[in-house]
């Protein structure tokens, strides 16, 4: 099933039917092909004549399933010729999953290199032949029409084969963990300004690739860390010496039902001995560097605390195991890590930070505190952090690296993740993978009070102070009922000639609440406004693909693709995705096609071998703006090749 492409198909489905004729001679096999009306004229004059086959059209959509189950057998067949060889590349056939998981048997015949070709082969799952010509294809075929068992014996294997490796959900799921894996551990420049939260990563891994039930958070701040845990029904012993960071937390716990019952907080400071009445230092900078160090200028005593160990608070508590010991103390970790009863507990993950700045002055360095952790056997991974620019700000991240090493910045800071089992990798760089959030642009998103620029490959994106930029698609909408209407913007400046001319405009949109969404396309400027528009209420957590299309009139030297937040019901802010951008001209017979969302790379396949190259050619390259994929841009080259040999020969 499917089309016969003089460089991808034809030639070995011909063999195929070739050797399929010489079998029904004496045996009563039958090829059947359901092929496209514009590869149907060129099959029935070269194969109809042959015994045993038959041409026909495509099988109705509703009949595919079918039709595939009740076949005795199944064939996927690429050409040996090396310009089909290169043209498919690792192209996989779209269809050979539902193939596989049909219950009738495969036959696929191709050269070793084509991926589909190779993936059967290596699986095992089909009869696979990868030489043309002798007496391979003509016994592999006899094998399966006269050895009921083998066909069965394939078609089960295939089927196990498809649900443990070919489910759709399996192949996203792997898609996304080899992108997380592949750029998690960095390095970023400071530009990139990527950002996660080690505790966050931490509780992630808890959630699939570990288990627990008790955690230890000293230096609770304001409770960012410990809520994660709580929500999961852990008991929590926190720790806040601070009277002011410890007061916003004990508000927000008064506000957390039982969960209030999980938590012990405690508002000593914690080290590696007992003491009472020392002096602790505050900054009006940032309510995050609170300690019992003045390693910044902006820090004063305020208040005095006294000071514990873990040992003196775990002797009263029966406590079977703990599970996340996290330390934030600005420069007392090492002590306190000292201070824990190592010989009757050794957490599942340790999280500390490490600052040399803030604790050469104590006596110890960030190597100190590693190798501290190395000698109870863990396994520990710097999560370094570009230098501090200054405290109370979005800080950057850097890069993980496995322990020991040296840091990139003798003035870098970050924090150590110890695990007491062997952790596996790729989950720990999936799950930063999956917080990781890079700036774009540059500014403070605060400090926004007017429309701000960024750029992106093709278009320049503008936006409202309403949006805030979390990632390079995702962005925060705030939604104030009474204020201006607040735009996010795709611009194309210099889309070349307007008048007379149709354009197209397309954009995915997933919104994390419901939402109203006004989208528009439309010039950008002074002249009399042309533009056509769609409202579309956005469902929370589904994907919307919104196409606009438009004649312009006039001329004019930029067009913007445009949305706006027309509600949210009683919601006040969400995360909204917007991506898969294009704006472009195409034909205007092809207005209909794009808005029904049928231009896609079948329809523009479908243009070049219908001859229809000037068409084909506009259709690639607008896709290639959308999506810029090498297919696109090299299938745009072969259509204006060939439109340029049909010019050459006009004119002889």
């Amino acid at each position: 099933m499917g089309a016969l492409a003089d460089d991808m198909t034809y030639a070995s489905v011909c063999d195929v039917a070739h050797a399929v004729a010489g079998l029904a001679e004496a045996h009563p096999v039958r090829l059947e092909i359901h092929t496209m009306h514009w590869c149907r004229e060129k099959a029935e004059r070269d194969l109809a004549g042959l015994r045993g086959v038959k041409i026909q059209g495509l099988v109705a959509e509703g009949e595919y399933e079918r039709t595939l189950s009740e076949a005795d057998a199944l064939l996927i067949a690429y050409n040996f010729d090396p310009g089909s060889i290169a043209y498919i590349g690792y192209s996989l056939a779209n269809k050979m999953p539902e193939c596989l998981a049909s219950g009738a048997p495969l036959l696929a015949y191709g050269p070793r290199g084509v991926a589909t070709i190779d993936y059967l082969e290596a699986a095992g799952v089909a009869a696979v032949v990868t030489e043309r010509g002798g007496s391979a294809l003509v016994q592999a075929i006899e094998r399966l029409v006269f050895d009921p068992g083998l066909g069965s014996s394939l078609a089960q294997s295939a089927r196990r084969h498809v649900e443990a490796n070919l489910s759709r959900a399996i192949v996203q799921k792997r898609f996304r963990d080899v992108l997380h894996e592949a750029w998690a551990i960095g390095p970023f420049p400071r530009e990139a300004g990527a950002h996660y939260d080690e505790t966050d990563c931490i509780s992630a891994l808890f959630d699939e690739a570990l288990q627990g039930a008790v955690m230890i958070d000293v230096g609770a701040h304001h409770g960012h860390a410990l809520f994660p845990f709580l929500h999961k029904g852990w008991r929590v012993f926190a720790f806040e010496p601070d009277n002011g960071n410890r007061a916003i937390l004990e508000k927000r716990l008064e506000h957390s039902g039982e969960l209030r019952s999980l938590i012990r907080l405690d508002d000593r400071a914690v080290s590696d001995h007992v003491s009472t009445g020392l002096a602790f230092y505050r900054s009006d900078q940032s309510s995050g560097i609170s300690g019992l160090s003045a390693f910044h200028p902006s820090h004063v005593s305020k208040q005095t605390v006294d000071t514990t160990t873990l040992s003196e608070v775990l002797a009263e508590d029966d406590l079977p195991g703990v599970d996340f010991l996290k330390i934030d103390t600005e420069g007392h970790d090492l002590f306190v890590l000292r201070g824990f009863p190592w010989h009757r507990f050794r957490p599942a993950v340790i999280e500390c930070e490490f600052e040399d700045a803030k604790t050469i002055p104590l006596g110890y360095t960030f190597h100190d505190m590693a190798g501290f952790l190395l000698e109870q056997g863990y396994r520990v991974y710097v999560s370094e952090w570009h230098p501090i620019i200054r405290y109370g700000i979005r800080h950057d991240w850097h890069r993980l690296a496995p322990y020991p090493c040296e840091l990139s910045d003798h003035n870098a800071w970050g924090n150590l993740l110890a695990f007491r089992e062997s952790i596996d990798e790729a989950a720990l760089a999936n799950a930063i993978g999956k917080l990781i959030k890079v700036r774009q642009g540059s500014g403070h998103a605060g400090e926004r009070n007017s429309l701000v620029l960024a750029t992106d490959r093709r278009y320049r994106i503008a936006f409202d102070p309403a949006f805030r930029q979390l990632s390079s698609n995702i962005w925060r909408y705030h939604h104030d009922p009474g204020s201006p209407r607040q735009h996010w913007m795709a611009i194309v400046d210099a889309p070349g000639e307007t008048a007379g001319r149709t354009f197209a405009a397309g954009m995915r949109l997933r919104a994390s609440v419901p939402m109203v969404v006004m989208v528009s396309l439309g010039r950008l400027g002074g002249a009399e406004y042309e533009g056509v528009s769609e409202r579309v209420h956005l469902e929370a957590g589904q994907d919307r693909q919104m196409r606009l299309t438009l004649a312009f009139n006039g001329a004019h030297p930029a067009l913007k693709l445009q949305l706006y937040v027309e509600g949210m019901g009683l919601v006040r802010e969400g995360d909204l995705i917007v991506d898969s951008l294009c704006v472009g001209e195409i034909p205007a017979g092809l207005a209909d096609a794009f808005t029904d969302g049928k231009l896609d790379l079948r329809a523009a396949n479908h243009l070049l071998r219908s001859g229809r190259n000037t068409e084909a050619a506009t259709v690639y390259e607008f896709l290639f703006a959308r999506n810029p994929l090498r297919i696109y841009r090299d299938n745009a080259e072969i259509a204006k090749a060939r439109r340029s040999a049909e010019m050459v020969e006009g004119q002889s």
